[in-house]
């Protein structure tokens, strides 16, 4: 395909073309992009100026998170700042609130980093998708997706949950109750689906009045604490399981504070073994993985795409971590 041919496929003149081809501030992010995109799905053979232009390097990679809020974001960040700053990178952490109109979707849309590790549900797949067809590396920690310029970075959501029924069963504990956490979100849907198949590999009968949605917050514990307060104790589960200590954290404070005894009444099992875990009063049971290794390894699988080197997707493994709020 020739300059005017490429033109003529992105409805634009030859002149603009030829700007974008030289690197020229003469054209919009939109228009840019797209003739861009053209050029890498037609195999155009552009200039040593274009090459540049599309290779240029500003050692910035964006962080794009759901939220900034709550022990996990903080230890997460942790491992990618280490990683940056050992491998010679700068680092912008934004946000997705406000969806197309936040700043997460702005500095993706204008291509202002090399890279990006996402963490951000609310962030569509198609915009994702396009996103990296612009040739703009992603790491994904939210879900999975096929694309040249696309790697994900997973927790083992499914062994985590098993290992909590698992911890429980032994216990003899046969009525559990489960609190997930937002149904759309990719980590969610995993533990809910994990919680169902191990409850059926055990024989367990699931009652679906002790399954409960909860928005990964403390208010979302809360909340299940005070319904299950307003019923009779004899109808309780045995132990509850939460998609995330958060709200592990807020069902254990609302009981004490009611005067359950935990793990004596009610056993409880979290999922992050974020930093709070270890010093609430019962100390809470969790699963646990490695958040600044999680951090780190995005950082450095992200570095690897842009150089084009050879990056494979990844699982974090998770554990069972016993501690006093589960028997």
């Amino acid at each position: 395909m020739n300059i005017k041919e490429l033109a003529e496929k992105a409805g634009v003149s030859v002149a603009t073309v030829s700007y974008v081809l030289n690197g020229k501030n003469k054209v919009s992010v939109a228009t840019r992009d797209k003739i861009l995109a053209l050029i890498e799905s037609e195999g155009y053979e552009f200039n040593s100026a274009a090459r540049d232009l599309k290779k240029q390097s500003n050692k910035i990679i964006v962080i794009c998170l759901e939220s900034l809020h709550g022990s996990f974001f903080n230890e997460l960040i942790d491992g990618i700042e280490q990683a940056a700053i050992k491998l010679g990178y700068n680092f912008i952490v934004t946000t997705s609130f406000g969806g197309i109109k936040s700043s997460a979707h702005k500095i993706l849309s204008e291509r202002r980093a090399d890279g990006a590790i996402i963490l951000a549900p609310i962030l569509e797949n198609e915009f994702l998708l396009a996103t990296a067809t612009k040739n703009t590396p992603l790491i994904l920690l939210d879900r999975e997706l096929e694309h040249p310029n696309i790697r994900n970075i997973l927790l083992d959501n499914i062994s985590g949950i098993e290992q909590a029924i698992n911890e429980l069963v032994t216990k003899k504990i046969t009525k559990i109750g489960y609190i997930g956490g937002i149904k759309s979100h990719f980590d969610a849907q995993q533990r809910l689906t994990a919680f169902y198949n191990s409850m059926a590999k055990h024989r367990l009968t699931i009652n679906e009045s002790w399954v409960f949605t909860g928005e990964f917050d403390q208010q979302s514990g809360k909340r299940v604490a005070l319904s299950l307060l307003s019923s009779n104790q004899s109808d309780w589960p045995e132990a509850i399981v939460c998609a995330n200590d958060e709200m592990a954290v807020g069902l254990e404070q609302t009981f004490l504070a009611h005067r359950i005894k935990i793990p004596e009444q009610i056993s409880i099992i979290g999922f992050d073994d974020i930093l709070i875990s270890q010093y609430v009063t019962p100390s809470l049971s969790t699963i646990s993985y490695l958040k600044q290794e999680l951090g780190y390894l995005a950082v450095d699988s992200l570095i690897r795409l842009i150089q084009k080197k050879e990056v494979t997707n990844l699982k974090i493994k998770t554990s069972f971590i016993k501690r006093n709020s589960s028997i």
